[in-house]
């Protein structure tokens, strides 16, 4: 264990020596404080929507008044994309929006705007990390239809890389074309200091944190290449959403443990996973003997499972099971299981057994992608505590669950 914890020390040791070079070359790169980072907004989709939601709306003390939403509306309907959806360009371009309402997370669309003057819908799907969902888009234009049938309807799929969405009715809009709108604004526009002050961070986040630039991709690339072992060790160890996830959902375990008299019981803990047990689960699946470590290497023949492995997975549960047991007692364990499974069968071969699928209530992309904040507004006890609150009520479920093992566990018991 030393020589692993020296060898680590040494290549931090290497990355530490060549620091100062290495801070000159990103020197172009690194900015000043930035507003956006200093409140970690630069990553979250909902954030970069609710920025963008103020520069559409020309009653906001920005000053641009409709500027910013018609040069978004030009790059939505540039010559090769207006035609197939009927809308004139010249129309939509030179109206009048000082009536545009704004509607955010609407039925679920990250921006809505609707001019009832002009008889215009714009629908917005915002991507900065997260990859469309299955039907997301078709259930959007759906509803866009259904409820704006008179209105000329502009769907825009907008990501950093302009990435083509599945629906070919969607425009494709990057960040890379905001960033030419912001830049174009404060060159033909008389700003207050303010308003310049917070766009230019604004765009200092698109390039730094969104946009690709292939310069600094290549000295990172040679940085990366000198020095991978020790990046790749802090990058695994680095304060992110899943690792303070993870801090919340052991608290709150071990906040539930406390007030059940130590029924729960924490066995594993990572970033991506936390795996505990039951007292119930314990009595019908007590610890291996010391001849079969199992397959976590710690004499336990199963293990409840949190995932934490990205923000779609955090808050899944489920009850997994090691093959690594005594012929017999995996022999009872493969029909339990398979009768808990609806009689699906796995090869005779199998090591690892999940069954179960539980999410607990209230962790979504959104609550992870926003934890930072979340915590700092609301405060980590008061987050820990809902957290807990929902984990019981996922607990309830699980024994439920137990209750249809322990009966065909009844039944099938080896006589």
């Amino acid at each position: 264990m030393n020589d692993v914890k020296n060898t680590d020390k040494e290549k931090l040791y290497y990355l530490l020596k060549d620091f100062d070079m290495i801070s000159d070359q990103l020197a172009p790169w690194l900015k000043e404080e930035n507003i956006f980072q200093i409140l970690k907004l630069s990553r979250t989709e909902i954030r970069h929507s609710n920025f963008l939601a103020y520069l559409f709306n020309p009653k906001e003390g920005h000053g641009m008044k409709d500027y910013f939403l018609k040069s978004f509306l030009k790059i939505c309907l540039k010559m090769d994309q207006y035609d197939f959806i009927g809308l004139d360009y010249f129309d939509i371009v030179l109206a009048d929006y000082e009536d545009i309402e704004i509607f955010r997370e609407h039925k679920d669309i990250d921006l809505l705007l609707i001019s009832q003057k002009n008889k215009m819908v714009l629908c917005i799907e915002n991507k900065t990390i997260s990859l469309e969902s299955k039907h997301q888009l078709n259930k959007y234009k759906s509803y866009v239809e259904e409820n704006y049938k008179e209105y000329n309807r502009i769907f825009v799929f907008l990501t950093p890389e302009g990435i083509e969405p599945s629906d070919e009715e969607w425009c494709i809009v990057s960040y890379y074309d905001i960033a030419l709108i912001l830049e174009r604004l404060l060159k033909l526009n008389q700003l207050e200091s303010k308003i310049s002050y917070i766009i230019n961070d604004y765009l200092n986040v698109l390039r730094s944190d969104l946009l690709v630039d292939e310069k600094l991709r290549e000295i990172c690339r040679k940085i990366y290449a000198e020095h991978q072992d020790a990046l790749d060790l802090i990058f695994e160890n680095r304060p992110d959403n899943l690792s303070l996830m993870s801090e919340l959902y052991i608290e709150a375990l071990a906040e539930l443990a406390n007030e059940k008299n130590e029924e729960i019981k924490i066995i594993s803990t990572s970033k991506t996973m936390i795996r505990f047990q039951t007292k119930r689960l314990n009595q019908l699946f007590p610890d291996l003997p010391e001849n079969f470590p199992g397959g976590w290497n710690n004499h336990k023949p199963y293990g409840i499972e949190l995932y934490n492995k990205s923000e779609s997975i955090s808050g899944r549960i489920k009850i997994a099971f090691t093959g690594k047991i005594d012929p017999d007692g995996r022999q009872r364990l493969e029909r339990i299981l398979t009768e808990v499974d609806g009689g699906r069968k796995r090869k005779d071969t199998w090591e690892w057994w999940g069954t179960g699928n539980w999410k607990i209530a209230g962790i979504n992309n959104k609550f992870v992608e926003d934890i930072f904040i979340i915590v700092a507004e609301e405060g980590r006890e008061k987050i820990v505590s809902k957290i807990k609150n929902n984990l019981e009520k996922t607990l309830i479920q699980i024994d439920q669950f137990v209750d249809r093992i322990e009966g065909i566990a009844e039944k099938t018991r080896l006589k």
